[in-house]
C-alpha cells in the first residue's frame, strides 16, 4: 500500500511540475468590419508611436484568406504552446510567467511578432504572409512555434527584470543587455539551418560563428569608449 501511495504522489508531483503555469488566450486584433481593435492600436502605439497614428492604418482591412490561414494556425497551436511554458520558464526561476498571456493577432502596421507589455504577444498576419507565404506548410508550422518561444522568452525576461533591474548606465551595459534580451530570444527561434537534431551547431552555423564571432568581440570592445553617435552605429544588430 505504501508503494502505491508513493507512486501516486510521484505521479501527482510530475503532473504539477509539467502543468503549464500560464493560460494563453488568442485575441483578434481586427474586427469583423476590417477595422483594427483598440487593443491592436495600443500594441502598435507601444512600439511605433509615430506609425500608430498613420491614417492608412485606420482604414478597414479585413483579413484575407491567406491571413485567416495564419490566424487559424496560431489558434491551432495554443495548447501546444501552453505545454512549452514550463520548460521555457526554468532558466528564469524564481521569476514566474504571468498566469494569463494574450496572443493578440492583427493584420497591419508591424513586424511579424513582438511583445507589448508584460503579458501580451502580438502577431501581424500581414507580415507573416508577406515574409513567409502559405501558412499551411510544415515549415511555417515549425516557424510559428519558434516565434512563440522567442516572444515568450521576452515575457519571461520582463518578469525577471522586475526583481533584477538591469544596469544600463554605460554603452557597454546597454550593449550586453541587448545581447541578453534579444540574444536569448534568438536562441529559442533558430531553425534547423543552424541547429541539428542533436542540438548541435550545423556546419553553416559554425561557419557563421567563425566569421561573426570576432566581429562581435570587436564591436563590444569598440562600444566601451564610443560616443552616443558611435554607439548607435555599433549596436543596432548586435544580438543577431
Amino acid at each position: 500500500m505504501r508503494r502505491v501511495v508513493l507512486a501516486c504522489m510521484a505521479w501527482l508531483a510530475c503532473g504539477l511540475a509539467f502543468a503549464s503555469p500560464t493560460t494563453l488566450t488568442v485575441v483578434p486584433g481586427t474586427q469583423a468590419d476590417g477595422k483594427m481593435t483598440d487593443a491592436w492600436y495600443d500594441a502598435l502605439a507601444s512600439r511605433y508611436p509615430h506609425i500608430a497614428d498613420a491614417t492608412e492604418l485606420h482604414a478597414p482591412q479585413p483579413e484575407t484568406p491567406e491571413q485567416r490561414a495564419w490566424h487559424a494556425l496560431i489558434d491551432s497551436r495554443r495548447e501546444a504552446w501552453e505545454a512549452m511554458v514550463p520548460a521555457l520558464s526554468v532558466a528564469y526561476a524564481p521569476a514566474t510567467a504571468p498566469a494569463e498571456v494574450s496572443i493578440l493577432v492583427g493584420n497591419r502596421g508591424s513586424d511579424d511578432a513582438w511583445t507589448a507589455g508584460p503579458a501580451r504577444i502580438c502577431f501581424d498576419l500581414a507580415a507573416l504572409q508577406e515574409n513567409y507565404g502559405d501558412a499551411n506548410t510544415a515549415e511555417n508550422s515549425a516557424r510559428i512555434d519558434r516565434f512563440f518561444r522567442h516572444e515568450f522568452t521576452h515575457i519571461l525576461q520582463k518578469a525577471w527584470l522586475v526583481d533584477h533591474p538591469a544596469k544600463m548606465d554605460t554603452p557597454t551595459e546597454r550593449a550586453l543587455f541587448q545581447k541578453w534580451g534579444e540574444g536569448l530570444g534568438n536562441r529559442e527561434s533558430v531553425s534547423s539551418k543552424w541547429i541539428d537534431a542533436e542540438g548541435k551547431p550545423t556546419e553553416t552555423a559554425r561557419e557563421a560563428l567563425d566569421a561573426l564571432g570576432p566581429k562581435m568581440v570587436d564591436r563590444i570592445q569598440a562600444v566601451r569608449c564610443a560616443t552616443a553617435a558611435q554607439e548607435r552605429e555599433l549596436t543596432p544588430d548586435l544580438a543577431s
